[in-house]
């Protein structure tokens, strides 16, 4: 797996929209895991408490493509695509 953190005020956008002009590009994402405090079973008896990094870290992680599978045209096309929607965003 590959991640990475999203700072919106350095990329121009968060995660969320990221994921979404990826996704319109035809590359498939997924959100980081949730926080383990606020994930069903633990919330009732954690999910009071706040555990800022690991939070920060659930709101602006990103999974990209990855695997043995993906050819070095593949990734090249990801990588390209990151750049692509960052020069955008810089405009």
């Amino acid at each position: 797996m590959y991640t990475v953190l999203v700072d919106e005020r350095a990329y121009g956008l968060g995660r969320d929209d990221l994921m979404r002009e990826l996704e319109a590009r035809g590359v498939d994402t997924k959100a980081t895991f949730c926080p383990i405090h606020l994930q069903p079973p633990y919330k009732a008896e954690y999910g009071h408490e706040s555990y800022p990094v690991a939070e920060d870290l659930g709101r602006r992680g990103l999974n990209l493509p990855s695997g043995n599978t993906l050819t070095e045209e593949q990734i090249r096309y990801v990588a390209d695509c990151l750049r692509e929607i960052h020069e955008v965003r810089l405009r």
